[in-house]
Order: C-alpha cells, then sequence, then structure tokens
C-alpha cells in the first residue's frame, strides 16, 4: 500500500493544498514561515486520526488536532466553513484490492481516499468518498476502512530538532515505541505478572501498616489499598533509559551536542523503518545542527531509506532536493503547495545564486582542464545527438575542475547549485585519489564517474585516445619535436609524460606554460577534423562511450 496523494484545507496557516503527490522521495520547500511545517504535521495528524479512529476511539483529539490552535486564527471569527479538512489517497495492489473486498465487502478500483473533517468541537467525522454503488456503506464501515489501511501503512514523524528537551524526546519516543513490541512476547509478559506479583505484595504490607493509624483518626475507613496501574507499569520499564555514545570516551547523549541528538533521532528512525511494513517517514529540517559533512552522509542514509519506504521532507538546504525528477520538490508558498516546474523555480525558493554560464543548466560533465572541456565540447555531439542538443540548448555545461585535486570542493558547489552531474577524470593516481575522497564524501557514485582508461596502458589521460595524425605535424612545426621519430613517444606511460620525455630527449625545453599550449594546438587540430573517425584511436576511446552512456542517461529530456 502506497500514500499517493494528501490535501488539506484551512490547518494553521494552509488555506488549501490540494492533492499534493506523495512519491518514495517527495521534498518540500519554501521560505520562512510559508508553511513547510504545517503540511508536513498536517499530513501526521490526518494519519494519526485515521489510526485511532480505526480502534473505534471517540474522543477529543488534543494532542493531534485543537481548533484554537490549528484552525487558522483570521477565519475563527466567520459563520459557516469552521472545519479543518484532511483528505488520504491510497494506492491497493492486487492482493490487498481481494482483501479489502473479503474484511470490508466493497470493490475498490485500484486507490481508496479518506477525508476527515474537524470542526470547533475537535471531533473528527471520517468519511470514505466512493462515487456510484455502496458509496454510503464505505463511510459506515470507515473504522473498518481505518483499521485495514493502519495495518498496512504506518507514519513516523520527526519534527525539526531545535532544542535538547526535543531531541531527547524524540529519541525517547522511538526507544518506547521499539519496546512496545515485547508486549505479545510470552516470556516478557510473565516476567510482568512476577513483578506485579511482588510488588503488590509489598504494597499490600504497606497498607495494612497505615491501615490502623489512619483509622484511629477517620474510623469510618474500611480498606487502603496501594496500587499501580499495568499502564504505568509498563510506562515505568519503557522509560528512564539512557543511551551512551562511545567515540572513544563513553557519553551519555544527553551531554552531546544537538547534531549527535539529531542523528541518533533518525538512526533510530530507520532501524525502526527496517522492520516495519510500508512506513511513511516525515523528516523535518534534517539539516538542523550538522555540519557539512554530516548532511551529506545524512542525505545518503535518507535516499537509502526511500528505496523501501516513502520519505517526505521539509528542508531548506538543496542537497536535499530531488534532481532527477523535479516534480517531487512541492513549493509551499502563500499556504498553498505546487509540484515545481523547472529548477529555476527551485533555486529561487531556496534563494540559490547561480554563476551566469549554469544559470539555465541542468547537467554538469565535470573534466580535469579546459583542453579536455574543449576538445569534448567538440567531440561530443559528433558522437551523440542527444549531447549536441543538450549543449546547444545550454541545458548540459562542461566545467573544467582546474585540476584533479579541486574534485570535491566543485562537486558540493554543484550540489548546492542543485546540477546534475557526471566526472571524467584521467585514469592516473591524482584522478583516482580524487575520486576516493569525493566518495568518501558522498558527493559522488562510481556509476558517476568516467575514467579515461585505454586498453594495455596503466596510466592514461583523455589525449590518449587520440590519432597522433591529427597533431604531430602542428607540434612538429611549432615546437621543433617531430613526435612521429622519437622513440620515447610509442613508449608506455600516459600522454603528457610521454610527449615532455620526447621534448626533453631532443633538448627542448618544457614546462607546465608549455604543457598549456602544446594542448590548446591539440584541441585547436581536433576542431580542423570533420569525422570522429579521423580523431579517434578506435582501441582506446571505449571509455568515452562509456561516458556517453553515463551522460545520456543522465539526461531526462529528449
Amino acid at each position: 500500500m502506497k500514500l499517493v496523494s494528501f490535501s488539506v484545507t484551512n490547518y494553521r496557516s494552509i488555506t488549501k493544498a490540494h492533492k499534493i503527490a506523495i512519491g518514495q522521495y517527495t521534498v518540500l520547500l519554501g521560505k520562512n514561515n510559508e508553511g513547510k511545517s504545517n503540511i508536513s504535521n498536517a499530513l501526521n495528524c490526518a494519519m494519526n486520526i485515521l489510526r485511532a479512529h480505526s480502534k473505534t476511539v471517540r474522543a477529543r483529539m488534543s494532542r493531534e488536532y485543537d481548533w484554537t490552535r490549528d484552525f487558522p486564527i483570521q477565519l475563527q471569527s466567520r459563520k459557516n466553513n469552521l472545519q479543518s479538512r484532511f483528505r488520504l489517497e491510497f494506492f491497493l495492489n492486487e492482493n490487498e484490492l481481494t482483501e479489502f473486498y473479503q474484511k470490508v465487502g466493497s470493490r475498490l478500483n485500484g486507490t481508496v481516499t479518506i477525508e476527515i473533517t474537524i470542526g470547533p468541537n475537535n471531533l473528527p467525522e471520517i468519511k470514505v468518498p466512493k462515487r456510484g454503488k455502496n458509496a454510503s456503506t464505505l463511510t459506515r464501515k470507515s473504522d473498518i476502512v481505518a483499521k485495514f489501511i493502519s495495518e498496512r501503512i504506518s507514519v513516523n514523524y520527526i519534527p525539526a530538532i531545535r532544542t535538547e528537551t526535543s531531541a531527547m524526546h524524540e529519541i525517547r519516543e522511538a526507544v518506547v515505541e521499539r519496546l512496545e513490541v515485547l508486549e505479545k512476547n510470552t516470556d516478557y509478559l510473565k516476567a510482568m505478572d512476577t513483578i506485579n506479583r511482588l510488588q503488590q505484595n509489598v504494597m499490600d504490607e504497606i497498607a495494612a501498616n497505615i491501615k490502623q493509624p489512619l483509622q484511629e483518626f477517620m474510623p469510618k475507613i474500611k480498606e487502603v489499598k496501594l496500587q499501580i496501574t499495568d499502564e504505568r507499569r509498563r510506562n515505568y520499564f519503557r522509560s528512564g533509559i539512557d543511551i551512551i555514545i562511545d567515540d572513544g570516551n563513553p557519553t551519555n547523549i544527553e551531554l552531546k551536542g544537538d547534531g549527535i541528538k539529531s542523528l541518533t533521532a533518525i538512526a533510530l528512525l530507520k532501524e525502526h523503518a527496517l522492520k516495519s511494513d510500508t512506513p511513511v517517514i516525515i523528516i523535518e529540517e534534517p539539516e538542523s545542527h550538522l555540519h557539512p559533512e554530516a548532511i551529506n552522509q545524512l542525505n545518503a542514509i535518507i535516499e537509502s531509506l526511500s528505496e523501501n519506504n516513502q520519505v517526505i521532507v521539509t528542508t531548506h538546504n538543496p542537497l536535499f532536493v530531488v534532481r532527477d525528477n523535479i516534480s517531487s520538490n512541492i513549493i509551499i508558498d502563500n499556504g498553498t503547495a505546487k509540484p515545481a516546474k523547472n529548477l529555476r523555480e527551485v533555486r529561487e525558493v531556496l534563494g540559490i545564486k547561480v554563476s551566469d554560464n549554469l544559470v539555465n543548466s541542468k547537467y554538469i560533465l565535470v573534466v580535469e582542464g579546459d583542453d579536455d572541456k574543449e576538445a569534448l565540447k567538440y567531440i561530443l555531439p559528433k558522437m551523440s545527438e542527444k549531447i549536441g542538443k543538450a549543449i546547444k540548448q545550454n541545458l548540459l555545461t562542461i566545467h573544467e575542475l582546474g585540476g584533479a585535486s579541486s574534485l570535491s570542493y566543485s562537486l558540493s558547489l554543484l550540489k548546492n547549485m542543485l546540477c546534475s552531474y557526471v566526472v571524467l577524470l584521467d585514469d592516473d593516481d591524482a584522478g583516482r585519489k580524487a575520486f576516493n575522497k569525493a566518495d568518501k564524501d558522498n558527493l559522488i557514485k562510481a556509476k558517476d564517474v568516467t575514467f579515461t582508461t585505454c586498453i594495455g596502458m596503466t596510466e592514461a589521460e583523455f589525449e590518449d585516445c587520440l590519432k597522433p595524425t591529427v597533431y604531430q605535424q602542428r607540434i612538429k612545426e611549432e615546437f621543433g619535436c617531430d613526435l612521429s621519430l622519437i622513440p620515447d613517444f610509442k613508449k608506455s606511460g600516459k600522454w603528457s609524460d610521454r610527449v615532455k620525455s620526447s621534448f626533453k630527449k631532443i633538448g627542448k625545453p618544457w614546462s607546465d606554460t608549455i604543457e598549456t599550449h602544446v594542448k590548446a594546438l591539440v584541441v585547436e587540430e581536433i576542431k580542423k577534423q570533420k569525422e570522429i573517425d579521423d580523431i579517434l584511436i578506435p582501441q582506446k576511446k571505449d571509455f568515452l562511450d562509456g561516458l556517453i552512456s553515463s551522460i545520456e542517461n543522465m539526461i531526462t529530456e529528449f
């Protein structure tokens, strides 16, 4: 079962948010005080009211909903339409549709909708709207429908951790909820009966000892009894839990920082989610109190949660934005909610300033040097029509690092600018170290990087896939070095090392400046070639085919 949409009307600052689509990973975005938290609160409130209704408990829901607190204050003085409304739409698979018919006696067309209305009396009214035959029957059986849904889908909610008290409350609540499973354990129940009996024996003795003195003052007293209710006893054994974090110095979590408390709360949530059936997980501002590196790690955890659970996040941080499906980002503005239409809209609501060359760019190819950038701008469109179109429309930009060591820094900036990216790195020690660091920092995945690997070479760079006939004559003219006649150029080793050795072999000067000039000449000669077969060595261009595949998979347009 999946929650597929949620609507809310007249709840706190939200006047109307109609049919917000809920996917595997949904992100609520908005400026401060626009109502992101109120949307997540409303969903949590509605799900908990539904769960309570499934137990046929018709009571005031002051903990979940209080009309004077939750109905928009500016509307409370009017005479009509004084209700908050929530609407939940659930998708059922084939087996669940069959089970629904067996338990409820009504057939569905794939979804079931629950409508919750609450007015000034704080008593929720539950309806199951359905067109056609047996429409009213479902509403009469709303408690059975609610129970059916609640048994198959649950909500886990972590509000923004802003204070030590709220952090510890969320942690303890998570632990207490997990301990509730013991209520069905036979050994635990027997142990509780034993504790109950032993405690009651002591309390009966105490009662007997105080009965006689009390009767001296109040003769009408017939009996004195001390007792602990089962609920209080259970709560006692589920509370008072200390969590010790050992990072080389075992410390009670209450003495740790807010960032550790936030991470612990979410770690407990993940542990619970792995053991639960189809939970909806709501996390408010997960970035609160966290160092940027920890935010990257947390983002990876939340993404992994969304593989088997529906995750809803409220955030101001661009790292949590869903990049591959922009409409999964819901923009909350002026009491309403709507899916984002494009990347520019998301950047605007988050206040992200983007450099001019990236304003319209959604996709980035990251390369090491300017020569790689210029060569690939010419070569890639000849090898892929899709990539050529993306470059022409400024959807795809090629961004040079100025050296592999800048990879992590650049990827961090690109992530904050909400760009999707793939990376091409030289297949050498510097390139591999740069990838390993970025991977450790949760800035890149293996599928997003391509190395300039060439068959038979332990190290290689982009120029190694080029036919020497493209550039040899030009280098000879400019520098007096005929690479075709120098054995060192034909030896193993990456291209720049072989060229350097060739220059020095015949007494020609070599420096970083000359290397840059040589590579620029190579690019100029590449751009004079009309056919791709005149540029690339067939046996050494496999990495380019892999790079093109990665870029094409990244681009969802066309």
